[in-house]
């Protein structure tokens, strides 16, 4: 028997974008916790690219890409809390 068998997973609207605003929270929690070592570990994409344009407000609000095992493991971690928020909030 499979660990996530045991749970009954409730999945509506409300309950995906509770999901989407408590991962935004978060991330934006950990990049404003982060401080200085947010340029050190992370890198930011460019303003402008092919894809997109990113305005004054998204590029001081980015995260970014990992560049170094900091990075990579804070990546993880809050990739692993954002998954536990969603879990809590979708079984209960």
């Amino acid at each position: 028997m499979m660990f996530f068998d045991q749970f009954t997973f409730h999945v509506t609207v409300p309950r995906v974008l509770v999901c989407f605003a408590f991962a935004f929270l978060t991330t934006f929690i950990v990049r404003f916790a982060l401080g200085q070592y947010r340029d050190l570990w992370f890198r930011r994409s460019p303003r402008k690219s092919f894809v997109t344009i990113r305005s004054d407000l998204s590029m001081h609000m980015a995260l970014g890409y990992p560049i170094c095992l900091q990075g990579y493991i804070v990546t993880a971690l809050l990739l692993l809390a954002i998954f536990i928020e969603c879990f809590i909030i979708l079984i209960a």
